[in-house]
């Protein structure tokens, strides 16, 4: 006879789960009030066949399904509830490419939401013979609830997934996804990782994913006024909400229309190119200097300076009219394992710089190489290395330009844009520039690099259109 009432003992055997899950979903669903808390009587629990519709409804999908018609429509005849129970498939054997057998889609039980859990082979078997056995005895161990406590090791463990997610933090997340999603070289990984440190965490702590609001982000961005990393810090935060909300973690918001304050200190500002006049002084000054070559062919080339110091005397050719080719194709920068040769920026920096008869430069690099102690062009002083950039930049191109009175922030990237745009001011066409130093095609040149190199006046002296 069905029954009017039915326990937690009931309903495990129902749903083929054990007791312990059914208990801690019928807890759940008197807090949210699904179900009406006089079900309890002490320790306790017994629900109706109402009250049985709705938690199976709520929790256990499958079996709600598969019994709903049935309980609905049964006149308290004889019988159980227990004989609606849906069943569990026996799985079949598979025939491996090997011509070895597997089980599967056997299901061990169902989980808390009423899926099934099937059984994973922890082998093959040489027979089908020895797989039926196997299968067969899963049959009768299911029969005798071995498997129940599976299902509540899965709830825990998706419970404990679910805390884990809502407690973890949204620098938690930003930091795992910069860090663990794309391909990002290891000098950009750790610029990003400084300024998480130094600008996001400090600000957001220990803010969570679902605690973020447009007018938090919109906080953040003021705190970065004077701060050179704006747009850098921008660029993480944005692509980590990105993420959020494509991976559905958060709804949308318009966090794109968040304003960011300019920064307008050092370095803000386009860096200018060098006249011929101010690129005539730097060279003069370094007359006898031990890296006079290299910073020659620093302004002949426009070369990124890694690809500069990646450079070996087996790179260079000097040819008997004094014109010079370089072969370019490598980079020097952190990678994972420290400082060390990597892939240059893109597969078009990979090219052949020519350099018109030179005969200062091919003089400077013939000595050089002569006296070499190491493949490098531009060794550091104990000859195991290339020069640092950081220091060669400060200590060598900023401070002497300075004694020389050149106003301009002079970096080794100015050399480049230098080189640059005396090519543009002397009619070198652009795509040949662009195959030159290394760019994809002639859009940088025409809205970077080509600068005037002389005044508004001199520029239209023999300007008319008459």
């Amino acid at each position: 006879m069905i029954k009017q009432f039915y326990s937690v003992s009931d309903l495990a055997t129902l749903c083929n789960v054990n007791t312990a899950t059914i208990r801690r979903k019928i807890n759940h669903c008197i807090s949210m009030g699904i179900l009406p808390s006089h079900i309890k009587d002490g320790t306790s629990i017994m629900l109706n066949l109402k009250q049985v519709l709705i938690f199976l409804e709520k929790n256990y999908s499958v079996v709600y399904h598969t019994i709903k018609e049935d309980l609905e429509g049964y006149d308290h005849g004889k019988g159980s509830i227990t004989m609606f129970r849906p069943a569990l498939s026996k799985g079949k054997l598979q025939r491996t490419s090997t011509g070895q057998y597997l089980i599967r889609g056997f299901v061990l039980c169902l989980d808390v939401d009423g899926k099934p859990i099937n059984y994973q082979n922890e082998r093959t078997f040489d027979t089908k013979e020895e797989a039926e056995r196997k299968r067969n005895e899963l049959i009768e161990r299911r029969a005798q609830g071995e498997f129940l406590s599976v299902a509540d090791e899965v709830a825990r463990h998706k419970e404990n997934k679910e805390k884990a997610r809502q407690q973890e933090t949204f620098i938690d997340y930003m930091v795992d996804f910069i860090n663990n999603t794309g391909d990002r070289a290891p000098k950009t990984l750790k610029d990003y990782n400084g300024i998480i440190k130094n600008q996001l965490q400090p600000y957001f702590k220990a803010t969570l994913i679902d605690e973020l609001t447009l007018e938090h982000i919109q906080k953040f961005a003021k705190s970065l006024t004077g701060k050179a990393c704006i747009d850098k810090a921008r660029l993480i935060l944005n692509m980590t909400l990105d993420n959020l909300v494509g991976s559905g973690r958060i709804s949308a918001f318009p966090y794109d229309k968040v304003k960011y304050p300019r920064y307008e200190g050092k370095g803000s500002k386009p860096k200018q190119p060098l006249t011929k006049e101010e690129i005539g002084l730097l060279l003069g000054y370094y007359k006898g200097h031990r890296l006079e070559h290299f910073i020659y062919l620093l302004f002949c080339t426009g070369m990124r300076i890694g690809e500069a110091l990646a450079l070996t005397w087996d790179d260079i050719t000097i040819n008997e009219d004094n014109s010079i080719v370089v072969d370019v194709s490598k980079s020097w920068g952190l990678t994972d394992c420290g400082m060390g040769t990597k892939d240059t920026k893109n597969i078009n920096s990979v090219r052949t710089s020519y350099i018109p008869p030179t005969p200062i430069l091919a003089n400077l690099l013939q000595s050089a190489k002569a006296n070499a102690k190491c493949k490098y062009i531009a060794p550091n002083k104990a000859n195991t290395a290339p020069i640092d950039s950081n220091n060669f930049r400060k200590r060598n191109l900023q401070d002497v330009a300075k004694k020389l009175g050149i106003e301009k922030n002079v970096t080794t990237h100015t050399a480049r844009h230098s080189y640059i745009s005396q090519c543009i001011a002397q009619h070198v066409p652009p795509a040949l520039v662009a195959n030159q130093v290394g760019h994809v095609d002639i859009s940088m040149i025409n809205k970077v690099y080509a600068k005037n190199v002389t005044d508004t006046a001199e520029a239209f002296r023999n300007f008319s259109i008459v």
